[in-house]
Protein backbone atom coordinates (compact mmCIF):
# COMPACT_ATOMS: atom_id res chain seq x y z
CA UNK A 1 0.00 0.00 0.00
CA UNK A 2 2.51 2.53 0.90
CA UNK A 3 4.25 2.92 -2.83
CA UNK A 4 -0.05 3.81 -3.79
CA UNK A 5 -0.09 6.60 -1.05
CA UNK A 6 3.92 7.76 -2.05
CA UNK A 7 1.70 8.79 -5.51
CA UNK A 8 -1.19 11.00 -4.45
CA UNK A 9 -1.10 14.92 -4.85
CA UNK A 10 -0.04 16.30 -1.36
CA UNK A 11 1.99 13.49 0.70
CA UNK A 12 5.34 15.51 0.43
CA UNK A 13 3.62 18.03 2.95
CA UNK A 14 2.71 15.02 5.59
CA UNK A 15 5.45 13.47 7.78
CA UNK A 16 6.48 9.87 7.59
CA UNK A 17 3.65 9.38 10.97
CA UNK A 18 1.17 11.03 8.80
CA UNK A 19 1.71 9.05 5.69
CA UNK A 20 1.48 5.49 8.24
CA UNK A 21 -1.41 7.19 9.78
CA UNK A 22 -3.64 7.50 6.90
CA UNK A 23 -2.61 4.08 5.74
CA UNK A 24 -3.49 2.20 8.74
CA UNK A 25 -6.70 4.07 8.70
CA UNK A 26 -7.29 3.16 5.07
CA UNK A 27 -6.73 -0.48 5.47
CA UNK A 28 -10.57 -1.64 5.93
CA UNK A 29 -10.13 -4.76 6.61
CA UNK A 30 -7.91 -4.35 9.50
CA UNK A 31 -10.29 -2.39 11.49
CA UNK A 32 -8.50 -0.39 13.84
CA UNK A 33 -10.13 2.15 16.61
CA UNK A 34 -8.00 5.82 16.17
CA UNK A 35 -6.79 5.30 19.58
CA UNK A 36 -4.92 1.70 17.79
CA UNK A 37 -4.05 3.64 15.34
CA UNK A 38 -2.46 6.48 17.02
CA UNK A 39 -0.73 4.14 18.92
CA UNK A 40 0.63 2.19 16.34
CA UNK A 41 1.73 5.35 14.79
CA UNK A 42 3.60 7.19 18.27
CA UNK A 43 1.26 10.09 18.88
CA UNK A 44 -1.82 10.65 21.11
CA UNK A 45 -5.00 10.60 20.44
CA UNK A 46 -5.27 14.21 20.02
CA UNK A 47 -2.59 14.48 17.40
CA UNK A 48 -4.19 12.12 15.57
CA UNK A 49 -7.77 13.71 15.81
CA UNK A 50 -6.20 16.99 15.08
CA UNK A 51 -4.90 15.36 11.77
CA UNK A 52 -8.01 14.08 10.84
CA UNK A 53 -9.77 17.23 11.40
CA UNK A 54 -8.09 19.87 10.87
CA UNK A 55 -5.29 19.22 8.40
CA UNK A 56 -6.21 20.43 5.10
CA UNK A 57 -2.83 17.75 3.54
CA UNK A 58 -3.67 15.34 5.71
CA UNK A 59 -7.61 14.86 4.81
CA UNK A 60 -6.86 15.45 1.48
CA UNK A 61 -4.78 12.73 1.04
CA UNK A 62 -6.47 10.19 3.27
CA UNK A 63 -9.67 10.69 0.81
CA UNK A 64 -7.95 10.09 -2.40
CA UNK A 65 -5.99 7.20 -0.89
CA UNK A 66 -9.62 5.72 0.67
CA UNK A 67 -11.40 6.69 -3.17
CA UNK A 68 -8.12 4.53 -4.75
CA UNK A 69 -8.13 1.33 -1.87
CA UNK A 70 -11.88 1.23 -2.63
CA UNK A 71 -11.80 1.17 -6.48
CA UNK A 72 -9.17 -1.54 -6.48
CA UNK A 73 -11.69 -3.82 -4.14
CA UNK A 74 -14.32 -3.66 -7.02
CA UNK A 75 -12.94 -6.70 -8.99
CA UNK A 76 -13.32 -8.34 -5.87
CA UNK A 77 -16.58 -7.46 -4.96
CA UNK A 78 -18.11 -8.23 -8.49
CA UNK A 79 -16.35 -11.28 -8.07
CA UNK A 80 -18.48 -12.30 -4.90
CA UNK A 81 -21.06 -10.78 -6.12
CA UNK A 82 -21.75 -13.29 -9.45
CA UNK A 83 -20.69 -16.00 -7.37
CA UNK A 84 -23.64 -15.52 -4.72
CA UNK A 85 -26.01 -14.69 -7.76
CA UNK A 86 -24.70 -17.65 -9.12
CA UNK A 87 -25.29 -20.02 -5.93
CA UNK A 88 -29.03 -18.68 -5.82
CA UNK A 89 -28.90 -16.04 -3.25
CA UNK A 90 -32.14 -13.93 -3.91
CA UNK A 91 -30.68 -10.40 -2.72
CA UNK A 92 -27.64 -10.88 -5.00
CA UNK A 93 -29.67 -11.94 -7.79
CA UNK A 94 -31.46 -8.80 -7.55
CA UNK A 95 -28.30 -6.52 -7.42
CA UNK A 96 -26.96 -8.40 -9.89
CA UNK A 97 -29.46 -7.49 -12.79
CA UNK A 98 -30.01 -4.08 -10.98
CA UNK A 99 -26.30 -3.69 -11.56
CA UNK A 100 -26.63 -4.33 -15.24
CA UNK A 101 -29.85 -2.47 -15.92
CA UNK A 102 -31.81 -5.25 -16.37
CA UNK A 103 -33.91 -5.08 -12.96
CA UNK A 104 -36.22 -1.89 -11.88
CA UNK A 105 -38.40 -2.32 -8.64
CA UNK A 106 -42.01 -2.05 -9.97
CA UNK A 107 -44.57 -0.73 -7.67
CA UNK A 108 -47.95 -1.22 -9.23
CA UNK A 109 -50.73 1.51 -7.58
CA UNK A 110 -53.89 0.67 -7.36
CA UNK A 111 -56.59 3.15 -7.76
CA UNK A 112 -60.05 2.19 -6.04
CA UNK A 113 -62.83 2.37 -8.90
CA UNK A 114 -65.68 4.41 -7.17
Amino acid sequence: MADSVQNIAGIENLTAKQVKAIELLCDYENNMTYEAVAEEVGVCYKTLYNWRTRNEDFINVKKKMSEFLLKEKIERVNRSLLRGAVEGEPRLIKLFYERLGMYKDRKETCIPII
